[in-house]
């Protein structure tokens, strides 16, 4: 099998992890569509920063239900 390079123009670079995280703690209320949307990259490249580079965990507040 021959031997490929990696990606040249890859996007999760160091610096774009930084402004991501920067965006995150600015305004953690903001959602993974708002950011990609920002920095006109793909949703999957945001989660996958947030999960795998920054290693925050996303969730939506649910509330329980009213015990009578």
């Amino acid at each position: 099998r021959k031997k490929h390079e990696p990606r040249s123009d890859k996007v999760r670079t160091p610096q774009f992890v930084q402004q991501v995280q920067g965006i995150i703690d600015e305004d953690p209320s903001k959602s993974i569509r708002a950011i990609s949307k920002d920095l006109q990259v793909s949703e999957c490249t945001i989660r996958r920063i947030i999960h795998e580079d920054i290693r925050y965990k996303s969730y939506v507040m649910r509330r329980g239900q009213f015990m009578s």
